[in-house]
């Protein structure tokens, strides 16, 4: 991917990808690759510890698991870096990937950025690499519904009280922000319950999280009273918020 710098979109950008997300179809080859892949995601709200299990992972076995990046348009944050946290492209290269029909899926997120998971980043799995992807659950149903057998991890806080402190421990996040991240959580927590394939996981334990998850990863092997457990703590989550 060209390191370009990215923007936030205008009114009319904003017209334009609406219509382009809406109808966008992956070109063949890039949705065979996709099938084919051993891809896995890592879901879950805000400050979940979704960027913890997938480096900690990556450090555990780093032949076995390879970071898979999302490209945006939104303009770099001061503490990213273009190639580790995502890939970012101005908007004129976007137009040019979706109409060319090179991403396995296509987002317009809060009217102000379109992300995409690009099929380069599947074209660097090499040996039955796992890809670990964080996403939010509404991409991963996209991705799901062209490739089945996706492996879903999606972590869960073990209480209300630590899911606010973690929101709100960024001193740079505006009230709105936050708000935002706390409604969009209550959704992504309320999808989850739906989602039988998702393998739930309580983020008390960080080192018990990560073995956990390398186990239903690389083995397929899922602790059912854990999951259990997790869902239960989506429920009470869920009252208390």
């Amino acid at each position: 991917m060209t390191d370009l710098r990215g923007s936030l979109l205008d009114h009319n950008q904003v017209v334009e990808f609406r219509k382009l997300v809406e109808n966008y179809q992956p070109n063949p080859e890039a949705e065979q690759l996709f099938v084919a892949s051993n891809f896995a995601v890592i879901a879950g709200p805000a400050a979940a510890g979704k960027d913890t299990l997938r480096n900690r992972l990556l450090k555990k076995a780093p032949e076995r698991y390879l970071n898979v990046l999302s490209t945006t348009t939104r303009p770099k944050r001061k503490w990213e870096v273009d190639g580790r946290e995502y890939h970012f492209i101005d908007p004129a290269h976007m137009r040019t990937e979706l109409v060319e029909g090179n991403s396995l899926q296509a987002a317009l997120v809060h009217n102000q950025q379109v992300s995409v998971m690009h099929v380069d980043e599947i074209k660097k799995l090499k040996g039955g690499q796992i890809g670990l992807s964080i996403l939010v659950v509404q991409t991963e149903k996209e991705l799901r519904a062209r490739k089945s057998d996706i492996k879903t991890i999606f972590l869960v806080p073990p209480t209300a009280r630590a899911l606010m402190k973690r929101l709100t421990k960024s001193r740079s996040l505006s009230n709105q922000e936050i708000e935002r991240r706390l409604s969009a959580a209550k959704q992504e927590l309320a999808i989850a319950l739906e989602q039988p394939d998702y393998y739930c996981l309580v983020t008390e334990d960080r080192s018990h999280t990560v073995r956990l998850a390398d186990e239903f990863l690389s083995k397929g092997i899922r602790d059912t009273d854990e999951d259990a457990s997790a869902r239960q703590h989506i429920k009470t989550l869920l009252k208390e918020l």
